[in-house]
């Protein structure tokens, strides 16, 4: 991995993954800017930090809002090289041994010494077919990678079943988890005359799973607003639909003096926005996200409360 303040030299829009929805013409102002423009560096933890807007200059105050907003919605994505260097390390610079790590991998360094693909197996001809061989065995290799992260891990597992969870905050990961949701396009296969595909909130036709919870207009205000509230800048909700279908839970960090571990905050959420959908469908009770966040807190609160009560004997 590259040193986090050679990534202060690059241009943002190398940050964006190339599936992101948003990408920016050519002429647009965005590929002017550099990464140092719109982040700052951290010497306390050696990582990557958003610049609030009082702290950007008038030239980069619109296009750094622009950006802001489409990495918060998950328009845009950042590549998985970046978003390591958002998380906060062990690493003080102004720790002499640290220092002195972080100054060897300056110039990109790191990335340059592992700048090589390691494969016995693989046998390439000096020929016209060297590139698709090389091509065929990066595909394989990383679609091995993708396979194995899909499902949680038995350790996932052991962790979650570990929890002290309601049956609502247990039970809604594990629908999201195997696909158990009875989403208006399913009920409408069974009775098409009593529901109709569409979503309730933004009458979206044929509502998948990852509408249902994350990608909804009035859901995704919810997990951003909730990003804002508990979690690291940065986060998006690909990164919690990744985190929560996986168990996964290590790329995903809290705010500072925040108590709650990442995997509470989560499972905790998607169960309240899961309890204030249904009394939106069943009560008429509107769906907002910002007391959707409330409610999120006062359980974090109150499970929070329940794991010390030994502190108050």
């Amino acid at each position: 991995m590259a040193n986090t303040l050679d990534f202060l030299l690059l241009p943002v829009i190398s940050t964006i993954t190339a599936a992101s929805v948003y990408r920016p013409c050519r002429g647009s102002k965005l590929h002017n800017v550099k990464v140092s423009d719109l982040f700052n560096y951290c010497s306390m933890g050696h990582f990557l930090l958003p610049k609030v807007p009082t702290e950007l200059s008038i030239e980069f105050k619109y296009i750094g809002a622009i950006f802001h907003k489409h990495i918060r919605t998950g328009s845009a994505n950042f590549e998985p090289f970046f978003r390591r260097c958002l998380q906060p390390s062990a690493l003080n610079f102004f720790a002499p041994t640290d220092r002195a790590t972080i100054q060897l991998s300056l110039n990109f360094t790191a990335f340059l010494n592992n700048l090589s693909v390691h494969s016995p197996a693989m046998q390439v001809e000096f020929s016209k077919h060297q590139v698709k061989s090389f091509r065929r065995m990066l595909v394989n290799a990383t679609m091995h990678r993708v396979r194995s992260s899909l499902a949680p891990s038995a350790a996932a597992w052991s962790r979650f079943w570990a929890l002290s969870l309601t049956f609502v905050q247990r039970n809604v990961p594990l629908r999201l988890l195997h696909q158990k949701v009875n989403t208006r396009l399913q009920m409408s296969i069974y009775n098409s005359e009593l529901y109709q595909a569409n979503c309730l909130f933004c009458l979206q036709d044929s509502v998948i799973i990852p509408h249902f919870f994350f990608f909804c207009p009035i859901k995704s205000s919810f997990w951003i607003q909730l990003i804002d509230e508990f979690l690291w800048p940065g986060i998006t909700i690909q990164e919690i639909q990744a985190a929560l279908t996986t168990l996964n839970f290590e790329r995903i960090s809290v705010k500072p003096f925040c108590p709650y571990a990442p995997i509470v905050i989560l499972i905790i959420a998607i169960s309240e926005l899961w309890k204030s959908r249904w009394r939106f469908v069943v009560d008429q009770i509107p769906f907002h996200p910002n007391i959707v966040v409330s409610a999120t807190s006062a359980a974090l609160k109150k499970r929070f409360a329940e794991d010390h009560l030994s502190d108050f004997q």
